[in-house]
């Protein structure tokens, strides 16, 4: 009798999973104590995020044994060293959201919860359904969180960027049968290989699936840039911008590397895909922020290219260390583009108009700067070891997209930095008479201490003091 194939069932274990335990049990004690009692909730929920950022710190070597990847829910999901740092970045970044936003926002707060677990999950999936369910969480919980901080005559522009959300989903949804269906299997370890194994393929299969799969990411994470803005006005907090526009990108970073492995090995045609979607993002959300007149808008739209310009690590990946190079340009720009957004918002807002002239537009210039990636702030040195990497792997023409990118990026960046030192918040003169919008932060001492902190972050890693993601290496 010949050997037999046995079904090996891998353990559950959730040892990895103790961030991901305490954010699931923070979201069920606001939703109880939110239906209930309002008060302290919100408190409540900023300590939980606080717990679940000091074990994702603690847990740097990804939960398992020597620092082995480990899979607490079976082949769906993984967390090894690029889902722990960002499982840090995003938990930490939401305790500082959670912490600055008004007060009675206990319910927006809440609902965050249940976006960074949804986008901490999309960092650890593995498998089409994992996707699905980490996608899912993350649109719900985004979208209920800027519901619920709007007010009620602005949130059909949140109404908007939810059905823009699902109809994404649905994209993903039928991108991921079809990819799934192609390769013979539900793992993406397994799927990439298996398609360039198949020599029957049509040539213009493979980019129309990952056209689905890109399209449906973008709708639904990504979203609407003007989501934010009904009119003149911003529906949702300064914060909360700043974290939507910022924690949807750590994920997808992460999602694409292990989505289409960019080996030579693997499918030549996925590289040149995902390079052409990272000049299309670059190029459009730059060009899309330099026409908007609006600081935070600005802001908002060129998150796209900033997006683009971090997919563009993908591409390097042939000449090594494409998933670092990745990682460290989102993690620069997260603490910039966060305490921009969040600076502009307590800025603009009415009644502030001294402020204009203070420390904090000499911090929102700061935070401007990096996200120029001039030196010496934090941006320059991962955007000067992409070009590096790009030219290395004789990938000149996406050299030339993340060197124009560069040079969109400083005129995006750096022109509001003349309505700055004019005393404006923004180039054109800010309207004393408009009623004032949601998107103040509730303190504005605490605001500027966030501030603050993300600052001191961008100079450490602008002068070398801190290397995000160094065990990438």
């Amino acid at each position: 009798m010949g050997p037999g194939q046995t079904l090996d069932v891998p353990v559950v274990t959730f040892a990895a999973w103790r961030p991901e335990l305490v954010l699931a049990a923070t979201l069920v004690l606001g939703l109880l104590a939110g239906a209930r009692a309002r008060r302290h909730v919100q408190f409540a929920v900023v300590a939980g995020l606080v717990v679940a950022a000091v074990l994702a710190a603690i847990d740097q070597d990804g939960g398992g044994p020597a620092g082995r990847p480990s899979h607490p829910l079976g082949a769906h999901f993984v967390v090894d060293g690029p889902a722990a740092l960002a499982r840090l970045a995003l938990t930490a970044l939401a305790a500082l959201v959670a912490g600055v936003l008004p007060r009675g926002q206990h319910r927006s707060a809440t609902m965050l919860v249940a976006a960074t677990l949804g986008l901490v999950w999309l960092t650890e999936a593995t498998t089409a359904a994992a996707v699905l369910l980490a996608v899912g969480t993350a649109v719900v919980g985004g979208s209920m969180s800027a519901w619920f901080a709007a007010s009620g005559g602005q949130r059909r522009a949140v109404r908007r960027w939810h059905l823009t959300a699902a109809l994404g989903f649905a994209v993903l949804a039928y991108g991921l049968a079809l990819w799934s269906g192609l390769a013979g299997t539900l793992e993406f370890g397994e799927a990439a290989a298996n398609l360039a194994a198949r020599p029957s393929l049509p040539p213009l299969a493979l980019p129309l699936v990952l056209s689905c799969l890109g399209v449906g990411l973008v709708l639904s994470l990504l979203g609407e840039p003007g989501r934010f803005q009904d009119g003149d006005l911003e529906v949702v907090p300064a914060a909360l911008t700043g974290w939507l526009t910022v924690a949807p990108l750590v994920g997808l970073v992460v999602l694409v590397h292990r989505l289409v492995p960019a080996t030579d090995s693997a499918a030549p045609a996925v590289s040149d895909f995902m390079g052409a979607l990272a000049a299309v993002l670059v190029i459009g959300g730059f060009l899309a922020a330099a026409v908007q007149s609006r600081l935070q808008r600005r802001l908002a739209w060129a998150a796209a290219g900033q997006v683009g310009l971090a997919l563009l690590g993908h591409a390097a990946a042939s000449s090594g260390g494409g998933l670092a190079i990745s990682m460290r340009c989102v993690l620069t720009f997260a603490p910039a583009q966060l305490g921009a957004v969040l600076l502009s918002g307590a800025i603009a807002g009415p009644g502030h108009v001294g402020l204009r002239r203070g420390a904090l537009p000499v911090l929102l210039a700061g935070f401007l700067v990096s996200l120029a990636a001039v030196p010496p702030l934090a941006g320059w040195r991962p955007r000067f070891e992409l070009l590096q990497a790009l030219v290395a792997g004789d990938r000149y023409l996406l050299g030339g997209v993340a060197a124009a990118g560069t040079l969109f990026g400083c005129v995006v960046y750096l022109r509001p930095l003349v309505g700055l030192w004019r005393g404006h918040a923004e180039p054109p003169p800010l309207d004393e008479a408009a009623p004032a919008a949601p998107a103040g932060a509730g303190s504005l001492a605490v605001t500027s201490l966030v501030a603050a902190a993300l600052f001191a972050i961008v100079l450490a890693w602008g002068a070398g003091l801190l290397r995000p993601g160094w065990y990438l290496d």
